[in-house]
C-alpha cells in the first residue's frame, strides 16, 4: 500500500455555515426585490421621478455589473474545475468553460433578439409604433419640434 494520497479521492468537508446560508437567501431576496421594484415605482410615481438619461445609465451600468460579477466569480472557478485532472481525458483537450460561456452569451443574445422582434410585432398590432433608431417624429433623435409630423417651416406657411 502506498503512502501517496490520490487528490481525486479527497472530498473536502463542508463548512457548517447553515445560519449564514439561510440568512443569505433572505438578504438576496430583499436586495433583488428592491432592485427590481425600484424602476417600476420610479416610473409610476410622481414623487420619485428619475430622469430618463439617468434611468437608462443605471440600467446599462447594472447590467454590466451583473455580467462582470458573473465573469469574476464564475468563470475562473469553472476553468479550474473543468481543467481538473480528476475529470476524464476528454475534458482537458479543450477549455470547455470558455466554450460554455460563449454559448451562454450567444443564447442570451438570441433570446433578446427574439423578444425584441416579438415585442415590436405586438406593439405594431396594437397600433403603437416603436422606432429603435430614433427616426420617428418626437423621438430622442428628432431634430426639432416635430411632434405632430409637421416642420416649423410648414407651420409658418399656413
Amino acid at each position: 500500500m502506498s503512502d501517496e494520497v490520490d487528490e481525486c479521492s479527497l472530498i473536502p468537508a463542508p463548512e457548517n455555515l447553515l445560519g449564514l446560508r439561510i440568512a443569505s437567501i433572505f438578504i438576496i431576496l430583499v436586495g433583488s426585490s428592491s432592485g427590481a421594484l425600484f424602476p417600476v415605482l420610479a416610473r409610476r410615481t410622481t414623487w420619485l421621478h428619475v430622469p430618463k438619461a439617468l434611468f437608462d445609465f443605471a440600467k446599462y451600468f447594472g447590467s454590466g455589473i451583473i455580467i462582470a460579477t458573473s465573469f469574476i466569480h464564475l468563470l475562473s472557478p469553472a476553468l479550474d474545475e473543468l481543467g481538473s485532472p480528476c475529470l476524464g481525458e476528454g475534458w482537458t483537450v479543450y477549455p470547455y468553460a470558455l466554450a460554455l460561456c460563449m454559448l451562454s452569451i450567444f443564447g442570451i443574445f438570441i433570446i433578446e433578439l427574439v423578444a425584441f422582434r416579438w415585442g415590436t410585432a405586438k406593439l405594431k398590432k396594437l397600433g403603437i409604433g416603436y422606432d429603435p433608431h430614433g427616426h420617428d417624429p418626437g423621438s430622442h433623435a428628432a431634430h426639432g419640434p416635430e411632434l405632430d409630423g409637421t416642420s416649423v417651416q410648414d407651420k409658418g406657411k399656413s
